[in-house]
C-alpha cells in the first residue's frame, strides 16, 4: 500500500510539476510520500482472510489519485491567491516609497502550505486504501472486489485512470507545454478517479410481511418446524441475527433465511456480494449456538456423530445476483433463490441432494403468484 499510494500521488503531482516546471520535484513528492505512508502504516495487522487480488491493487490505486490530485489543485488556488494579496500589499508599500520583493515569501508560505497538506493527504488517502482493502471483518473482500470481476470495465478503468495520466504526465514533462494542459489534466484525474470508487452500499426495503409468511408456509408444508426472527437471548450474540427473517429445521437440517424484496426501477440492479455477508456470519453464529446448546425440536434427538450445519439461505424477490454474489455464495455455501418474473432459478439449489429446496422454491413461487394460503403456524423463539 506504501508504493501504490506513493505512485498515486506521484502521477498527481506530475501534472502540478508540468505547471510549474520542476520534474524533479517528483522524485522528492516519490521519497517523501513512501516515508509518510510507511509511518502511517507502521504496526498495522490486518484482521481479514482475503488477500486482495493484482486488479483490487490497481483500482485501489486508481482511486488513490483523487486526493493528491484535488491537493495539487488546492495548492495551486493557493498560490495565486497569496500571489495576488502580496502583490497588492507591495503596491500599498510602493505608495509609501517601500519597494518590497514579495515573490520569495509567496513560494515559502506556499512551500509551507504544501507540504503540511501534502502530508495530512498522504495520511488520508492511506488509511483509506487500508481500509477499503483490508476490511476489519475475516472472509470479507475488498470493497473493490466486485469491480474486480468485470473484467472489462477493470481495464478500462485502468487504462483512462493509471495509464492515460501517467503518459500525458510524462508527455507535458518532456515537451515542456503550456501550464493550461496541467490544470486540465488535474480536473481529468478527479473526475475519472471517482469510476473506481467502490459503488454506495446497496439498500433495500425489507420483504413484506405476506411475502415472508408464504415463504415460512412453503417450509411448513415441507415439513420444517419454522422459528421467526430467531434470537438466543444473549446480548452479544443477537445483533448478528438481525439479518435472519426465519430458522428452519427438520431433523438434522437446518436453514437460516433471509428474504430480499425490490420493486421498481431498483429492482433491475442486480445485488452484489455484500447483500449475502450478513447473512452468512448469522448462520455461523446460530451454528456455534446450536452446538452448545442442542437442536430445536419438540423432542431432542440423539446428538449427531457430527455437528450439523446451519445452512444459510438467501431469497430474492424480484431481484437477480451479480456475478459477485454467485461467487461469493459458491465459496461459503450460501444458497440463493431467485423468485421473479422470469421464473424460478433452480441453479441455487442444485447442490442439494434432498431436493427439499427445489420443492420449497416451487412452492413459495406459486403461493407468490397465486396467493398467500393461511401460513403455516410458526413460533417467535429461540431456535436452541
Amino acid at each position: 500500500m506504501t508504493l501504490l499510494t506513493a505512485v498515486a500521488t506521484t502521477i498527481a503531482a506530475g501534472a502540478l510539476a508540468s505547471v510549474v516546471g520542476s520534474p524533479l520535484a517528483l522524485v522528492a513528492v516519490f521519497a517523501a510520500t513512501v516515508l509518510v505512508a510507511a509511518i502511517t502504516l507502521r504496526g498495522f495487522v490486518s484482521r481479514g482472510t482475503v488477500r486482495p487480488t493484482t486488479a483490487e491493487f490497481l483500482l485501489a490505486t486508481v482511486d488513490a489519485v483523487s486526493p493528491p490530485a484535488i491537493c495539487c489543485f488546492f495548492l495551486i488556488g493557493l498560490y495565486f491567491l497569496a500571489d495576488l494579496a502580496a502583490r497588492l500589499v507591495a503596491s500599498l508599500l510602493a505608495l509609501v516609497g517601500v519597494h518590497w520583493g514579495h515573490h520569495l515569501v509567496v513560494l515559502i508560505v506556499a512551500a509551507v502550505f504544501g507540504v503540511l497538506y501534502g502530508v495530512v493527504t498522504v495520511v488520508i488517502t492511506v488509511e483509506a486504501m487500508r481500509e477499503k482493502l483490508y476490511p476489519d471483518v475475516a472472509g470479507v473482500p475488498s470493497v473493490y472486489h466486485e469491480l474486480a470481476t468485470r473484467r472489462g470495465r477493470l481495464m478500462l478503468t485502468v487504462l483512462l485512470g493509471l495509464i492515460v495520466p501517467a503518459a500525458a504526465v510524462a508527455l507535458l514533462l518532456a515537451t515542456g507545454a503550456a501550464s493550461w494542459p496541467g490544470y486540465v489534466l488535474l480536473l481529468y484525474m478527479i473526475l475519472v478517479s471517482t469510476t473506481a470508487s467502490p459503488p454506495d452500499p446497496v439498500i433495500l426495503d425489507n420483504a413484506s410481511d405476506e411475502v415472508v409468511d408464504a415463504l415460512a408456509a412453503s417450509f411448513g408444508e415441507s415439513g420444517y418446524e419454522v422459528v421467526m426472527h430467531p434470537r438466543t437471548g444473549e446480548a452479544e450474540v443477537d445483533p448478528l441475527l438481525v439479518e435472519v427473517d426465519m430458522f428452519a429445521q427438520k431433523g438434522p437440517r437446518r436453514f437460516a433465511v433471509q428474504v430480499k424484496q425490490r420493486e421498481g426501477e431498483s429492482a433491475a440492479e442486480p445485488l452484489p456480494w455484500s447483500a449475502a455477508t450478513g447473512l452468512a456470519t448469522a448462520a455461523r453464529v446460530l451454528e456455534l449456538d446450536l452446538q452448545a446448546s442442542g437442536p430445536a425440536e419438540p423432542e431432542p434427538p440423539s446428538p449427531p456423530s457430527v455437528p450439523e450445519r446451519v445452512e444459510p439461505v438467501l431469497v430474492l424477490v424480484g431481484l437477480e445476483p451479480d456475478s459477485s454474489l454467485n461467487a461469493f455464495s459458491e465459496a461459503e455455501h450460501v444458497h440463493i433463490l431467485s423468485v421473479g418474473k422470469a421464473g424460478v432459478s433452480s441453479s441455487a439449489v442444485d447442490a442439494d441432494e434432498s431436493g427439499d429446496l427445489s420443492v420449497i422454491t416451487e412452492r413459495y413461487a406459486a403461493r407468490l403468484v397465486g396467493g398467500t394460503p393461511a401460513r403455516t403456524p410458526a413460533t417467535e423463539a429461540a431456535p436452541g
